[in-house]
């Protein structure tokens, strides 16, 4: 496992049971929704590419756009509308 200074260690997705367990949702949907979830909780809010989310989770940019799509449509993560484009970059908030 890998450790930050001050013995934290450095965590890269965190998957709630509840999300994990559904059959319902790919796993690289998970994946994302874990990744996202770190982030978010850090940061609050986040403005990433889909080919930076991608690289993050080992996945291809096309399994990235797709779960960033199912996570928004399921109001997991919410996206902010004022720059829905159509390009690759993405801002995203937290769940209340």
């Amino acid at each position: 496992m890998s450790w930050e200074g001050g013995g934290q260690m450095n965590t890269g997705a965190v998957i709630p049971a509840e999300i994990l367990s559904r059959t319902d949702l790919p796993i690289y949907v998970k994946l994302v929704y874990g990744r996202m979830t770190v982030l978010l909780e850090r940061h609050g809010s986040l403005v990433l590419t889909t080919e930076e989310l991608a690289t993050q989770c080992g996945i291809t940019p096309r399994q990235a756009a797709k779960s960033l799509r199912y996570l928004v449509m399921l109001e997991l993560i919410r996206f902010h509308r004022s720059l829905d484009d159509r390009k690759s970059i993405h801002v995203f908030q937290k769940m209340k």
